[in-house]
């Protein structure tokens, strides 16, 4: 009787013992699955940096669209292969590919390779760079200046091409320039941004924007002037850092 009661227990020991092993090995399978993917990724990512440099677009959106598909989570590619797309004039494929990487980036890991951050900033960049701008609404009737008369002057003022009312009206045209750094969906990204900017001196401020999609955007701009001075200071961010990617806007 004891030699037949044990063997119900030397079964149950080997079918455990046997399942551990099982789940050891899925789990090693899964790992080395996972790191192939990322290789696989990496290697179709560096073939279509090199069709990139040689202008074959074609070629270049292939690999990046197979980088993507080996390995979601590589939210640098979905910033390279909307560039492809932008390229190739394929503006709506650029834009859905950037959203995309966006909720990838936003949502995973920061990756050794190429910051999570950075990453974001170009992406949201390069949405704003391809988004029609909002047009202004004609101005109603209860907004509209009324008209108000004038007295001719007693005499006609020679106009002087170096006179002050010429430098007025230069100084106007080449006013109403400033610097974008940064477009955000979160406001307090943006007013992130603003209290840094700040910290250094620059005079900072939150622009709100909705897009056709409905979308609202919190933009960062900072400065104001002529397009000279905007240009001039877009390229001191970028030197300091404080900007990756700033552009000159209208305002």
């Amino acid at each position: 009787m004891a030699l037949n009661a044990s063997k119900p227990a030397r079964l149950a020991a080997c079918l455990a013992l046997t399942m551990a092993l099982l789940l050891a090995l899925t789990g090693c399978a899964a790992q080395q699955g996972m790191q192939g993917d990322q290789a696989v990724g990496r290697a179709h990512y560096n073939r279509a940096m090199a069709f990139g440099q040689s202008r074959q677009l074609d070629r270049a959106a292939q690999e990046l669209e197979l980088a993507v598909k080996a390995d979601p989570g590589m939210y640098f590619s979905y910033y390279q292969l909307g560039l492809v797309y932008e390229a190739q004039g394929r503006k709506e494929a650029a834009r859905q590919t950037w959203e995309r990487g966006l909720r990838v980036a936003k949502g995973g890991p920061d990756r050794e390779d190429y910051s999570r951050p950075q990453a974001i900033a170009e992406m949201e960049s390069a949405l704003l760079r391809i988004e029609p701008q909002p047009e202004l609404p004609p101005p109603s009737i209860a907004q509209a200046p009324l008209p108000t008369y004038q007295p001719p002057p007693s005499k006609p003022k020679a106009k002087s091409r170096y006179g002050s009312s010429a430098k007025k009206s230069q100084a106007k045209a080449g006013s109403g320039y400033a610097v974008l750094v940064s477009s955000n969906q979160q406001k307090a990204s943006a007013q992130g941004d603003v209290k840094k900017l700040k910290a250094k001196g620059y005079s900072a401020k939150v622009v709100t924007y909705k897009d056709k999609a409905g979308k609202t955007w919190y933009r960062v701009v900072v400065g104001g002037g002529s397009q000279d001075k905007a240009k001039s200071l877009a390229a001191a961010l970028k030197k300091k850092g404080l900007a990756s990617s700033p552009q000159v806007i209208k305002q």
